[in-house]
């Protein structure tokens, strides 16, 4: 198996069927790394700091890519790093 098949795949299945759910909440997933079956995102817009993002991720997200690719992901991690924006824009504000 191939890691760029593995990522045109979850990348398809995260666009069909995971990002509309996500996206009537006004929030984003972006497919931050996949490394030895292991996918990492992260989630931005409402869903950038919400309480529930770790159920989103648990609930909806790993749920449908173990579902559908039961043999390829073995888990599916929420990155809790600030996206370089968010720093840029904070930076912003101390600075004024």
């Amino acid at each position: 198996m191939a890691e760029g098949n593995l990522n045109l795949k979850v990348k398809k299945v995260i666009d069909n069927e995971i990002a509309p759910v996500i996206e009537s909440h006004g929030g984003v997933i972006d497919i931050k790394s996949i490394e030895n079956g292991i996918v990492t995102i992260t989630l931005s817009g409402s869903c950038n700091n919400c309480p529930a993002a770790q159920i989103t991720t648990e609930e909806i997200v790993k749920e449908k890519l173990l579902q559908r690719l039961p043999e390829e992901v073995k888990d599916v991690k929420l990155s809790s790093e600030v996206s370089e924006d968010l720093w840029n824009f904070a930076k912003e504000i101390l600075n004024e």
